[in-house]
């Protein structure tokens, strides 16, 4: 019976994605990713090395530009970021001077979403990142991909005229759903639920299953396909019409026909709307003194 009311109140409710224009959302943004392959990076030191896993901590204010009738462009103003990953054998301090580099590029940039007004990420980019070397160009797109996995949980496409269809409704990918191995092709087909609704906070739930495949391995003939499961939740405010909390699971293997067989996604990204940064970042900066 509760149940019931709880979904009817979620049926009565526009749903849609506006952010705000006069005041920031503060957010908490948490990923780490494991793959079975090796990403190359390097810093402008002549420093060069293989990581296997990742994690990332970003504390961000997101703020609004006036919303055109079909997107809104969301500048988010990167408070503080952290790095820390793992790699090849005796490389861990490459790794981290790396990372620890990444992270001060990170520190101050601004993540450019253009987001639709049913909630779909158009784009993610990183502004505000040197582009004067190959070294710092590389990085941009390091951090562009390691952005997109960690916002990819507010990346939610809202029901067809903003109204709760009673049952679910499907979503084409999401901006953390990405092969490690570059860009690719295919899709992971997305099924999203409302689960229930109280008061201004309605609950989602997501499972999604698709097919990757980078272009490299499609143009050279290779067998690299990915098998693609995804699970997540999101809590939606629905007077501010923002996500306030999201979890999104991302695993992927290689296919049984592909050349490798191991595991090559792993990842669990955390989002959490804040009501001031200021407590995490005094947090933050006493654990680096």
């Amino acid at each position: 019976m509760l149940l019931a009311i709880l979904l009817s109140t979620a049926e009565a409710t526009e749903l849609s994605t506006t952010f705000p224009t006069d005041e920031p959302v503060h957010y908490r943004v948490q990923m780490g990713l494991k793959t079975g392959t090796f990403i190359q990076i390097h810093a402008r030191e002549d420093l060069d090395a293989f990581l296997g896993d990742v994690t990332m901590l970003l504390l961000m204010s997101c703020t609004g530009a006036e919303p055109t009738k079909r997107d809104q462009q969301v500048d988010c103003a990167v408070e503080r970021a952290m790095l820390s990953g793992h790699g090849k054998g005796r490389e861990q301090a490459e790794i981290d001077a790396i990372l620890e580099e990444y992270a001060g590029y990170l520190q101050g940039a601004t993540i450019q979403l253009v987001v639709t007004t049913s909630g779909r990420f158009k784009s993610v980019d990183v502004e505000g990142i040197p582009k004067d070397s190959k070294e710092t160009a590389d990085a941009q797109e390091f951090l562009r991909d390691l952005v997109a996995r960690g916002v990819g949980p507010l990346d939610i496409e809202m029901p067809k005229g903003g109204v709760d269809p009673g049952g679910s409704w499907k979503q084409k990918s999401s901006a953390g759903v990405r092969h490690p191995g570059g860009a690719a092709t295919g899709t992971v087909k997305i099924e999203t639920t409302v689960k229930g609704a109280d008061g201004d906070l309605v609950v989602f739930e997501q499972d999604g299953d698709g097919l990757l495949e980078t272009l490299d391995s499609a143009n050279r003939g290779l067998n690299q396909k990915v098998v693609v499961h995804l699970e997540g939740t999101a809590s939606y405010d629905s007077e501010r019409h923002i996500i306030t909390g999201a979890e999104q699971r991302v695993v992927g293997e290689y296919t049984a026909s592909a050349e490798r067989s191991a595991l090559v996604i792993d990842q669990l990204a955390q989002v959490d709307r804040q009501e001031s940064l200021e407590p995490l970042i005094e947090e933050f900066d006493a654990a680096l003194k």
